[in-house]
């Protein structure tokens, strides 16, 4: 798999060679001045850049759809634990742990919701 690094510094051929084995990159390409495309997923370290160009990997329209369809399920899920949780009759009879959990569901849903939206946004 091809990756590009984008290093703030230098990068000494030693820690370039362990990069490309860490990551199981071949190639490896270091290049201070790459400029990703829109789109392309990237992982920001205090050492720098790494992308994954996906050009020819993925179909942008296809991933799309997935996320679209995944996002609406998403929301339905969060949907449900605000109605039960919005419930009186559920928030007064259920023990502190069941609410606990059904809040912690909630949270779960609510970091897949932004999570789904910033690829979705990432894609264009």
């Amino acid at each position: 798999m091809k990756f590009v690094f984008k290093p703030v510094n230098e990068v000494p051929p030693h820690d370039a060679e362990v990069l490309k084995i860490l990551l199981n990159a071949d190639p490896l390409d270091i290049d201070p001045n790459y400029e990703p495309r829109k789109g392309t997923p990237a992982a920001r370290s205090v050492l720098g850049e790494l992308y994954l160009p996906l050009d020819g990997l993925v179909d942008v329209s296809a991933e799309k759809t997935r996320l679209e369809k995944e996002l609406a399920r998403i929301k339905a899920e969060i949907a449900k634990a605000e109605q039960r949780l919005n419930n009186p009759a559920f928030t007064a009879k259920a023990p502190p742990n069941v609410l606990e959990e059904h809040r912690k569901r909630l949270e779960d849903w609510q970091a897949k919701k932004r999570q789904s939206e910033s690829a979705l946004q990432t894609l264009g």
